[in-house]
């Protein structure tokens, strides 16, 4: 009985170590694969790799080529080419991550849904709606770069910090907006051009237009001509200046103070 007890144990302590060592030859795997893939020259290669792609999907939107072209089969086989390349950088992150670490960092799951649509597209048995857009998230991974670019990270931090305060602007911006187009609708509705004050949606949308400054004196001085007395020409003109002055000149350079100064908000 004794003896059968030192062979249960010793079968038990030899199982141990060897699952200690196939444990520890993954862990040594998947740390190597860590190390490469977190390296300066993968990461190199990688930056270039989403460069390059961003400038392909800008070419092949310019030329736009002819089906059935030469230069659209060119562009199909750069892109299985990128496509191939992004699934050995996924494939050599969750080597090195997998899984846990894989799915708590946010941008490895962009990643995997990017190459994931990227490759359903390359599939012509699979007809699915909407995938030769969605795999146009490819062109997303030129934010990645922020990661690795000092400069354009603390700018991409300091504009997330302002969204709330330029929000609060915009929202502020958004109601003046909407009483002056209710008030413009009333006033100039059976005036002018039908499509500019004809209805509160025009009427938002030509304030809009004119708050980014665009030939708004010339939209003005229109609807002054079409008065009859000097008295509306003027109500023309305080009502228009009135609204210049308070959206494009107030509100838009608080919400640029927003963006500067968030700390003087809290």
């Amino acid at each position: 009985m004794r003896e059968w007890m030192q062979a249960i144990n010793l079968q038990v302590q030899q199982a141990k170590k060897l699952a200690l060592a196939q444990k520890s030859c993954i862990n040594e795997v998947q740390d190597r694969a860590s190390a490469l893939y977190h390296s300066n020259t993968v990461q190199c290669i990688m930056a270039i790799g989403i460069v390059s792609s961003y400038l392909v999907s800008i070419a092949n939107a310019q030329l736009v080529p002819p089906k059935g072209s030469r230069q659209e089969l060119q562009m199909k086989q750069i892109e299985i080419f990128f496509t191939v390349f992004f699934m050995i950088e996924l494939a050599l992150n969750m080597l090195g991550s997998w899984m846990k670490v894989f799915l708590q960092d946010p941008w490895n799951v962009f990643d995997a849904i990017v190459v994931l649509f990227s490759v359903a597209a390359l599939v012509p048995s699979l007809r699915l709606p909407g995938v030769s857009v969605l795999r146009l998230l490819r062109v997303l991974k030129m934010v990645r770069l922020f990661k690795t670019l000092k400069h354009l990270r603390i700018l991409i931090n300091a504009l997330c910090a302002s969204i709330k305060p330029v929000l609060y602007s915009f929202t502020i911006l958004l109601l003046i907006s909407s009483l002056f187009a209710i008030l413009a609708t009333e006033l100039f509705g059976d005036q002018g051009d039908s499509e500019e004050f004809g209805s509160f949606e025009q009427s938002l949308f030509t304030l809009f237009h004119m708050s980014t400054g665009d030939s708004w004196s010339f939209l003005v001085r229109k609807l002054m001509h079409a008065q009859e007395t000097a008295r509306g020409s003027a109500v023309v003109a305080i009502f228009f200046v009135s609204y210049m002055l308070v959206a494009y000149v107030v509100l838009m350079n608080i919400g640029l103070f927003c963006y500067g100064n968030k700390s003087v908000l809290y």
